[in-house]
């Protein structure tokens, strides 16, 4: 459906520009700390990496917040991003003769397909802008 398309781009959107390690975002001549699985964007920044109007962005994220897949924090103009199935990946040495993997009951009930259509939105025209370590 229309809906589920519209959710699976901003979806896929902000996992494509969420940041993968801690730093700080400059964001109108003011610095902004940003921790990993975090991205401080506007609305409008992400109607223009997705083709969607900027309404039905904020539509998306608030319906994206409430299936328990991100967080959504007010910063002024500007929106904090927080994914909230966000896990790095870490090596680490254990005594388990198998590797460890993650579980699937960490991820919240997404409906038919979500993720599968936001894989045929998956489009990367701009890397992460003002971010600095």
């Amino acid at each position: 459906s229309r809906e589920q398309r519209g959710l699976a781009a901003v979806l896929l959107c902000v996992l494509t520009y969420a940041y993968f390690s801690d730093g700080h975002v400059c964001l109108n001549n003011q610095s902004v700390y940003c921790r990993a699985g975090e991205w401080i964007t506007s609305f409008t920044e992400i109607a223009g990496l997705t083709g969607l109007d900027r309404r039905l962005v904020k539509k998306h994220l608030l319906n994206l917040e409430e299936r328990g897949f991100l967080h959504v924090h007010d910063l002024g103009n500007y929106k904090r991003i927080a994914l909230a199935i966000w896990e790095p990946v870490v090596n680490q040495n254990t005594n388990s003769s198998s590797p460890a993997t993650a579980s699937d009951d960490r991820l919240p009930d997404i409906g038919s397909g979500l993720l599968d259509q936001a894989g045929q939105f998956y489009q990367s025209s701009k890397g992460g802008q003002g971010w600095t370590n």
